[in-house]
């Protein structure tokens, strides 16, 4: 971790940024509290985090955010991530693109460090996307009467999946890991992320496990007899079929069941069910390459420049030029078959040409 400070100025203010010390770890909490939600406990995101990153005024904290060391499974290969998390300004400094400069420092810490890709769960895509982040990672949100399961799922067996209590958590990791080895760009879950998804602070879960998959149920946002699922990985066909099964037992106690899935088509495979299901498409996470150099060494049938002609652009210049052609997230989706059809705007021949597998990952952080 490179932990050397930088100097802005904004106005005749000078801004300092630096990592976060215990000494002002207070101040940064109080800055989270107030962004996001006071309930937080105020530990939760000083364990959630690898760094700390803030900005500062004299000993004042005007900005902070996370960064966490992750793993991102690209092609055939695991690179290195870098999560952003819990960007904040204090009331009295927004506005004065601290957080922008925030997040160039990072990128660039990142890059410094050999770490290929960035990804973040964003408050706002279009204010990620001016820095060179776009939309990599899509939801289906799938609604279904929980009686018509009874009938769509009948090869289903609901008696393989059990309730797993969440101090044992890093029993799903197994079936997480073998989720990813399934799609491109899938963020791997490591032990402490799993008992941070278990025991979020705000919310109140359950686990279930099976032998190829696991559920997560959010228990505290189940309202208006909606069971609402948060995470279903199923490895085999057999485990979907199952994790149906269950879902429709529930008709006693929900009319219908709420989960995510990379798409729709096992369920429709099925049967339309009556009442039909209500399928929404909804954006996720955002990525964007940090390292151009090294995530070009990752692709297939290099060339003298993998990219030929193509300009790819950074609009914060960390790993390339301000602009240009394509910028380092629209490059990320086009080489990574993000979009079911290439762009028409970029070349066809480096379209999903980092592997055939759809793009999908179940990381919030």
């Amino acid at each position: 971790m490179k932990t050397d400070s930088k100097s802005n100025s904004v106005g005749n203010r000078v801004h300092e940024i630096k990592v976060v010390p215990e000494s002002a770890m207070e101040q940064a909490e109080d800055i989270w509290s107030l962004a996001f939600h006071p309930a937080w406990q105020r530990e939760y995101f000083r364990r959630d985090m690898d760094t700390v990153f803030g900005v500062f005024e004299k000993d004042q904290l005007c900005a902070v955010t996370g960064m966490m060391d992750l793993q991102m499974r690209i092609g055939d290969q695991w690179v290195a991530c870098g999560g952003v998390s819990a960007l904040a300004t204090a009331p009295g400094q927004r506005n004065q693109r601290l957080a922008d400069q925030l997040m160039e420092h990072c990128l660039r810490d990142m890059h410094e460090r050999g770490v290929v890709v960035s990804s973040l769960f964003p408050f706002s895509y279009p204010f990620y996307e001016r820095m060179g982040y776009a939309v990599t990672h899509w939801h289906d949100e799938i609604e279904v009467p929980t009686a018509a399961l009874r009938t769509l799922a009948a090869e289903g067996d609901a008696t393989r999946w059990q309730m797993l209590p969440l101090d044992r958590s890093e029993e799903t990791l197994d079936a997480h890991r073998r989720m990813c080895e399934r799609y491109n760009l899938c963020i791997a879950r490591s032990a402490l992320h799993c008992r941070q998804v278990a025991y979020h602070p705000l919310h109140s879960h359950q686990y279930f496990i099976h032998p190829d998959g696991y559920m997560l149920w959010g228990l505290d946002q189940c309202h208006d007899r909606k069971l609402f699922v948060l995470e279903f990985v199923y490895n085999t066909e057999q485990a979907y079929f199952d994790g149906l099964a269950m879902f429709g037992q529930m008709d006693a106690q929900y009319d219908s069941v709420i989960w995510y899935d990379e798409n729709h088509e096992a369920l429709l495979r099925l049967g339309l069910p009556d009442p039909k299901p209500v399928i929404k498409r909804i954006p996720f996470t955002m990525s964007r390459i940090v390292d151009l150099q090294a995530f070009e060494k990752l692709l297939p049938r290099r060339r003298e420049s993998a990219f030929g002609s193509l300009k790819v652009y950074d609009p914060l210049g960390v790993s390339a030029p301000k602009n240009g052609d394509i910028s380092v997230g629209q490059l990320l989706q086009h080489v990574a078959g993000v979009w079911r059809e290439p762009d028409p705007r970029f070349p066809p021949e480096l379209y999903a040409i980092l592997g055939e597998q759809p793009v999908y990952s179940i990381e919030r952080f």
